[in-house]
């Protein structure tokens, strides 16, 4: 079966990830991807900390961004941009999103999207699952993906 992410066992090297979100992100968007941040922290082992040179860096901007000169990893809008493969894993050292699609649901599925991206996840063909392709505003996460994050190191 193929894997639901972009490598098999894509991984940080712990499970606290460090972040950092542009200046240019508004507050909106800011608060966007901090509760993107929780709902992860409350389904999966993962821990979230905002730092002054996170692995993940998050950008914003009105203009969605050039791939080639955002330097972003097989997904346009977010994904690990630096990954080194082992025996048993992918290692990601640094991922990028770029928030510039406007959020149109209460939960915030555009940055929830994205941050899976950053976590090594590709688009998947459930249509409930918020690694589909076409957002909406009832896509959750999926088991499936729960289940990788959760899996042991």
């Amino acid at each position: 079966q193929k894997s639901a992410q972009f490598y098999p066992n894509m991984r940080y090297p712990d499970n606290t990830i460090t972040y950092i979100i542009s200046e240019n992100c508004s507050e909106k968007r800011k608060s966007d991807f901090k509760n993107a941040v929780l709902i992860l922290e409350d389904k999966t082992v993962l821990n979230f900390q905002e730092s002054a040179s996170g692995e993940i860096n998050i950008s914003c901007s009105n203009l969605a961004p050039e791939p080639d000169e955002e330097g972003h990893f097989i997904a346009g809008e977010g994904g690990p941009s630096y990954v080194i493969n082992s025996t048993k894993y992918s290692i990601i050292t640094s991922g990028k999103i770029a928030l510039y699609r406007p959020e149109s649901c209460d939960n915030p599925q555009v940055a929830l999207h994205e941050l899976l991206h950053a976590l090594g996840f590709d688009h998947n063909g459930n249509e409930t699952s918020i690694m589909y392709p076409i957002t909406n505003c009832g896509q959750t996460i999926d088991e499936e993906i729960i289940n990788e994050i959760r899996k042991k190191k």
